[in-house]
């Protein structure tokens, strides 16, 4: 999968930013003493917080297969001065703001779609990197410090109180207008804040409250600090955050109540963080509504100088059917995303059909079928989350068989080796998600039918002609009996695609050699960039590669079965095929090797 941009091909899950948590030093190495209970409470919170970066950043790693819908995040620390990317290039108040377009448009010539362009992974690592769908601020609420009166009988100090008063609402006004900044910047974007404030435990309470404190919440324990409820309100009012799951309280904890919190934490904000997507959909399909309605562009003759033309329908079709593709998997709904992933590939399949809106060997044209070949590896995966796996095989075979039609129409047909360049290509990608998914959930299908029923074994012409009292599912198990299946049209396990992937890579080496000895008899170097690139290509290292993971897997699903003892020969005659490339590669001893072990 290296040979695609890999944003175009992870799966996509909602994203939340963290910040504050650096703020905190690391935790001391030094042990604490009673003399020092400042630096004892600072040593908390430092262990506190690397414990919350490190359950946090593990909820969700980036990864290709991810079938699970739980409720949780791709988490991202960040910095708390981080700034988004800006929607427009015109600040918001500049009077053409309304009309201007997304620095990533095709419409914005300083875009590097400009004019005609149709998605870059930049816009997928915008969305999964630089702005998230949930914000949440880790910040350390003020509390006084506290003195040991010298007897219990004394009063309490009037002016100390007032004095604690006093200072722990200025500190909560200025906490509040920190997250109010960072509130107004989210706000922008409809991005969802949560501040959650560290305190200690003391001040919550060392018995029955909660380790975590939200507003909504209506059974909450009273803490030792009884102007805490107070506090929290004020903050939440001055700073404008939401009522709903906005602010939270936390503090230092056991790793198994950390946990809790993190799930907790996530539960929360996961409905808000739909809400962000959905309103993402909503505002592309608005405008893939307007565009739908717009008249269709002429095309233009074609010429031979190169003419920079907008965008056609088609493309923005596309764009948007993908926006909203993207979107629909932000939000975990795969039947919707495979709906929108389907309807960009077609309309892409339309756009190749016609030389004249793709023109062959362009950067534009490079760019679709690349992003044609990523979409095909969705859906294919999403069809494989679901246990479809005829439909995954089919569209994938599918996708193979329009492309190889197209390749020949663009001069790059079975005689070349770009052509099985791109098919062993798609082998190996549908292997690699198809070995991917089995270390995961995926079960690969056992096209084996049912032992036969007695005096059940029937001739070709019956089979042909149906024989009287014989049910019908009994002639067809009995049919496949006797021809076999068609690997193409069954869903194999990984192994018989990296062999299908190293034969055509067999080919397009083949191909190679050929145009190599072309241009020796001619003496006239080539100087397409495709040929340079193909001479720098190792091919028969990428053979090994590929035979040697056929081999291993086939050896791994390999079924025994002592009536049927010919079942391995594939596999031994893989086997051979790693020899015979050791030698073609001038590694006689590793193939004098292979042969006189599998001899």
């Amino acid at each position: 999968m290296n040979s695609y941009p890999p944003e175009l091909l992870a799966q996509l899950a909602p994203v939340m930013f963290v910040a504050g948590l650096d703020a905190f030093s690391a935790p001391s190495s030094q042990p604490s003493t009673p003399s020092t209970p400042i630096s004892t409470k600072a040593n908390e919170f430092s262990i506190l917080a690397t414990r919350l970066r490190d359950a946090l950043q593990a909820q969700r790693k980036v990864a290709i297969w991810q079938p699970e819908k739980a409720k949780t995040f791709q988490v991202i620390l960040v910095d708390k001065e981080v700034r988004f990317p800006p929607r427009k290039l015109v600040p918001p108040e500049d009077p053409y703001y309304s009309a201007a377009h997304s620095p990533l448009s095709p419409l914005t010539p300083t875009s590097p779609l400009h004019p005609d362009g149709l998605i870059a992974p930049i816009w997928i690592r915008k969305h999964t990197s630089l702005v998230p769908s949930v914000f949440v601020l880790f910040m350390r609420i003020f509390e006084y410090p506290q003195t040991t009166p010298v007897s219990p009988l004394d009063a309490p100090d009037s002016n100390r109180e007032r004095e604690k008063e006093l200072e722990e609402r200025k500190r909560d006004a200025e906490l509040a207008a920190e997250v109010a900044i960072r509130k107004k910047a989210t706000n922008e974007r409809g991005i969802k804040l949560t501040a959650v404030l560290l305190a200690t435990r003391k001040m919550l309470g060392e018995n029955g409250w909660p380790i975590c404190y939200d507003l909504l919440s209506k059974s909450m324990n009273q803490s030792d600090d009884p102007t805490l409820d107070t506090r929290l309100t004020f903050i939440r009012r001055q700073s404008g955050l939401d009522s709903r799951a906005a602010l939270f309280v936390l503090s230092p904890v056991s790793p198994a109540e950390l946990g809790e919190f993190v799930k907790s934490l996530q539960q929360a904000l996961y409905e808000p963080a739909l809400e962000y997507y959905t309103a993402h959909s909503k505002r592309v399909r608005r405008k893939r509504n307007r565009h739908s309605q717009a008249a269709a562009y002429p095309i233009p003759p074609q010429t031979s100088s190169i003419i920079a033309r907008p965008l056609r329908p088609e493309g923005w079709t596309v764009r948007y059917e993908y926006k909203m593709a993207c979107f629909a998997e932000f939000r975990g709904e795969d039947e919707v995303a495979l709906k929108h992933y389907q309807d960009a590939h077609s309309m892409l399949v339309v756009m190749f059909g016609s030389t004249a809106i793709l023109p062959p060997r362009t950067k534009r044209w490079a760019e679709a079928k690349v992003l044609a070949d990523c979409i095909n590896v969705k859906i294919s995966k999403l069809y494989l989350y679901n246990n479809e796996h005829a439909l995954a095989l089919s569209h994938h075979n599918a996708h193979v068989r329009i492309f190889t039609d197209f390749s020949r129409g663009w001069g790059i047909g079975e005689e070349t080796f770009e052509y099985w360049s791109w098919i062993a290509r798609q082998h190996r990608i549908l292997a690699e998600l198809l070995e991917q998914g089995t270390r995961s959930t995926l079960t690969i299908p056992v096209h084996k039918p049912p032992p036969a029923m007695p005096n059940m074994i029937l001739t070709a012409s019956q089979i042909q002609n149906g024989v009287k009292g014989i049910p019908a599912n009994a002639l067809e198990l009995d049919s496949i009996r006797s021809l076999g299946i068609n690997p193409s049209h069954a869903l194999q396990h990984p192994g018989f695609y990296y062999f299908m992937a190293a034969k055509c890579t067999e080919l397009r080496r083949e191909r190679f050699l050929a145009a190599l000895e072309i241009e020796n008899s001619q003496k006239v170097p080539m100087s397409s960039p495709g040929f340079m690139n193909e001479k720098k290509v190792d091919h028969l290292t990428i053979v090994l590669e590929l035979y040697t993971k056929a081999y291993e897997l086939f050896k791994k699903y390999a079924v025994v079965d002592p009536q049927s003892p010919t079942q391995g020969r594939l596999t031994l005659w893989i086997a051979y095929r790693i020899a015979q490339t050791y030698y073609q590669s001038g590694k006689y001893d590793m193939a004098i090797r292979l042969v006189t072990f599998f001899s």
